[in-house]
Formats: C-alpha cells, structure tokens, sequence
C-alpha cells in the first residue's frame, strides 16, 4: 500500500494496533548483518540493498519504521524519505551517515529524520526501537479512543464494531469474513450496516474518518 496516512486503502503500520516492521535500508552488508541483529531481537527485520527494492517493499508491506544510509547505489537515502513525506508516510527514521555534513544533518531533521554516524553502536538503535515501540503503543490507545467514540456517537453494534476495528487495523475488505468469523455476505451486510449508521460512502472513508482524529493528536516532530 501506498505510505501513512490518511489513506484510501487500510491504514499502515504507523497507526495501526499490530507490531509493524522495520525496514532497513543498508547497501554494506557488514553494517546491514549487525544492524538487523539488533533490530530482530524487538521486531521483523527486512532489509534492501537499493533505493528501488525498498520502494518495491514499501508497496508490498507495512512498515512501522526506516533505517536508512544517506548514500546509496542508486541515489539518496534522504531524497527517497523526501519522496515519502510528500506521499504522506511520516513515520520514525533514523538516517545513518558515515561522516559529518551540515547540509545533510539539516536535511535530515527538516525531514524529521534522527541521524547518528556510522558504526552505529547497539545501544543507539535499540534506543531508536524502544522510541518506536513507544510510539506505536500510544497510537493503538489513540486508535481504539477514536473507534469508541465513532461507535458511542453513533451507537454502532458488536458485529459493526468488530467490522470498523478490523478494517482500522488494516484488514481488507476482501478479507473481513475470514476475521470476523462468517460468510462473506454476512460480513457485506454488517458493512453495509455500519455505512448507513455513520452515513458514509465506503469501509475505507470510516477509517480515514478515525485515523484523521488519530493522527491530529500526534506530535509531527518524534
């Protein structure tokens, strides 16, 4: 799916309940080996040796958070974040550089990106890890706030609940019978259901609806 945020399609590892992964974007594997050690031990690892391989993964999978080199085979590590934040994806980055350049520490931080130099120590990630754990725990309270108040405004049933809290956590529609436990018809009529109480047009307005109430209460900078 296309990155964060108020997005047409189910929502992405920045705003939803489950533990996302990270992706690290590393072209030297003797940095890239070490580096997704210490990430494995808190959470799934995918690493990309190219810009264009993790363009390809970001379209495949949700990703909680990026570590990224600044220079790489085919372009920048910052001018593909750039590209990111304009596309609405603004979740934790942490920018590995191998020496000091002013004009690229004050990229990085207009692109809210943290930066530490290569070799990063392990304690330097894993601090970067417990900040997105952080994080993606208090977005799930956020989430589960917003559902509640959509359902007691509008005194949604258990089964249009069940429908609204699975699509927000990035279920597909395609999908939602499987999750909810019945047929595939049930699982329409219950959406069907839920639209009209809510008056909207379609499963992915409710939840762009929730996340804009979820994302307005979370700080840009991180």
């Amino acid at each position: 799916m296309g990155p964060e945020q108020v997005p047409s399609s189910p929502p992405d590892a920045a705003v939803s309940p489950h533990q996302g992964r990270f992706l690290l974007l590393e072209d030297d594997p003797s940095v890239a080996r070490p580096l997704s050690r210490v990430v494995e031990m808190h959470r799934r690892a995918v690493v990309a040796a190219t810009i264009a391989d993790a363009k390809a993964m970001f379209g495949q999978e949700q990703f909680s958070a990026v570590i990224l080199d600044e220079n790489l085979p085919d372009g920048s590590g910052l001018s593909w974040l750039a590209e990111l934040r304009e596309q609405g994806w603004f979740g934790p980055v942490l920018m590995l550089t191998g020496k000091f350049a002013r004009d690229v520490a004050n990229r990085a931080q207009a692109l809210d990106a943290q930066c530490v130099f290569k070799p990063a120590e392990p304690d330097n990630i894993t601090l970067f890890i417990e900040h997105v754990v952080e994080r993606e725990k208090a977005i799930a309270e956020r989430l589960e706030s917003a559902i509640k108040s959509l359902v007691d405004t509008h005194k949604c049933t258990r089964r249009e609940t069940d429908a609204l809290r699975a699509a927000c956590s990035g279920v597909p529609r395609a999908d939602l019978h499987k999750i909810l436990g019945v047929t595939e018809n049930t699982a329409k009529t219950q959406v069907r259901s839920l639209l009209k109480r809510v008056k909207e047009k379609s499963i992915d307005d409710v939840v762009q609806r929730v996340l804009r109430q979820v994302l307005a209460d979370i700080p840009r900078r991180r």
